[in-house]
This record gives C-alpha cells, sequence and structure tokens, in this order.
C-alpha cells in the first residue's frame, strides 16, 4: 500500500487569514505574554473541550510532546 501525506501549504494558509494571524502575535509579543498567560491558557482549554478531555498542555516542540505523553503513560528511564 502506497499512501503518500500531503504536506501542508502553510502560505496559503497563512495569506487566507494574515490579518487576524498579524494581529494576534502583534498583541501577544506587545504585552510579552509568551508563556503561562491568557491565550495559552485559552487555547488549552479550547483544545481539552474539542478532543473532550478535561485539561490539555501546550507544548513548545513535538519532542516536549512526546516527553510529557509518555511520563504520563507512566514510562520512565529503561523501560521499553
Amino acid at each position: 500500500m502506497s499512501y503518500k501525506v500531503p504536506i501542508i501549504d502553510y502560505p496559503t494558509h497563512y495569506h487566507r487569514l494574515e490579518s487576524e494571524i498579524d494581529a494576534a502575535i502583534k498583541e501577544v509579543l506587545s504585552r510579552g505574554d509568551l508563556i503561562l498567560r491568557e491565550q495559552v491558557s485559552q487555547l488549552e482549554s479550547n483544545v481539552a473541550s474539542f478532543v473532550g478531555v478535561d485539561y490539555a498542555v501546550g507544548v513548545n516542540s513535538c519532542t516536549d510532546a512526546m516527553h510529557l505523553s509518555l511520563r504520563a503513560a507512566g514510562l520512565g528511564r529503561g523501560d521499553e
């Protein structure tokens, strides 16, 4: 079986929402709300609600997401 995952066309999506994205970035950067602030908390609540769970945690990378997922599953150093 051969299936190719399509590559996301970021420029097209960006241009479609450019004014909204730029306004949100400008607002966050002008206030210095980069971590543990209103938009992050709101995003986490929205994601948790969307997937039907009580909590969600925003992280800065896929590596952090995988690390937290493995820890939440009870896996630690040396586990296979």
